[in-house]
């Protein structure tokens, strides 16, 4: 094995634990969120601005271009150093950036539970060809102005990186023209694999829309706006409230029988001293009675 092959290998593998760097996981942990279980457990950008706001995703995205942006020069460097070859060069290039970007979505330092690629993928082709990341951010940008969903955004990304890339840079690819038309249809199915779960959402109308709001940073699990499954807690807490609501209706029930008990008292009272005040007068007219005879009898 040459001298070549061995700096191939040995670059790709540093490359690949570049990928590994994890941004979200560190602003994450600086927050106290776990941010893998919460909001929609991505580690990516947009799950980030959801969960922790705009001053961590700021620096998930640029930590997660960097390290694309960092490979190819890394690449770039030692390739100088160890051949005049153009055509090694761009290979070297082409092996660093992807073994970063399998890092980046399959990182083994977090179990493979890594981001979906974009931003790196970005960083990438900012290193390679401004012009061309340029042209993709527009895109990008504008689906997702369109639609407010990030992950259509990527998607319609994905399915034209290849189209834009090889018939842009034929001149650039040299001796290297299968390499590359490999790579970027490597780029773009990786991307797509990664957003299967956001296709499927998307096919059946659940994928959230895009939102500024402040997001609650520190509580974890609790989540995003949209992706975070329901509290059980919730419906639980319910269930005494409604059993609450029937004692009191019950409760409210029994007050209204007795006060009509009461009233139906009152009203028996009330006719019993209408009774006696109608039955006063003919009790004295009754004792009057004897006076006016012995009134009769002293006339006599």
């Amino acid at each position: 094995m040459g001298n070549t092959a061995l700096v191939f290998i040995a670059l790709g593998v540093i490359c690949y634990f570049i990928g590994n760097i994890s941004p979200a996981r560190i602003a994450g942990r600086a927050m106290n969120v776990d941010i893998l279980e919460s909001g929609s457990g991505n580690p990516g950008t947009t799950n980030v601005l959801r969960v922790m706001g705009k001053k961590a995703a700021a620096f998930t995205l640029i930590v997660d271009i960097l390290k694309g942006y960092i490979s190819v020069q890394l690449a770039r460097y030692v390739g100088v150093m160890i051949t005049d070859d153009n055509t090694v060069i761009m290979k070297l290039v082409l092996l660093c950036s992807f073994c970063t970007l399998i890092g980046h979505c399959w990182p083994i330092v977090f179990k493979f539970r890594g981001g979906k690629g974009i931003a790196t993928t970005f960083g990438i082709l900012l290193a390679l060809r401004p012009h061309l990341a340029l042209i993709m951010l527009v895109i990008v940008a504008v689906t997702v102005l369109i639609s407010r969903r990030v992950s259509l955004g990527s998607l319609v990304g994905a399915f034209l990186f290849p189209s834009i890339m090889i018939t842009n840079n034929t001149d650039y690819v040299l001796g290297a023209r299968l390499w590359y038309v490999t790579w970027c249809v490597a780029f773009s199915v990786i991307v797509i694999i990664r957003h299967l779960p956001n296709i499927y959402r998307l096919l059946n109308g659940e994928e959230p829309k895009l939102s500024f709001g402040k997001a609650k940073a520190g509580a974890a699990g609790a989540a995003g706006t949209v992706d975070g499954p329901p509290d059980d807690e919730e419906f639980e807490d319910d269930e005494p409230e409604a059993e609450e609501s029937g004692d009191e209706t019950e409760e409210d029930d029994a007050g209204d029988e007795a006060e009509r008990a009461d009233a139906g008292d009152n009203d028996a009272e009330n006719e019993t001293e209408d009774g006696k005040a109608e039955g006063g007068p003919e009790e004295e007219t009754d004792t009057e009675k004897p006076a006016d005879d012995d009134t009769e009898g002293s006339e006599e």
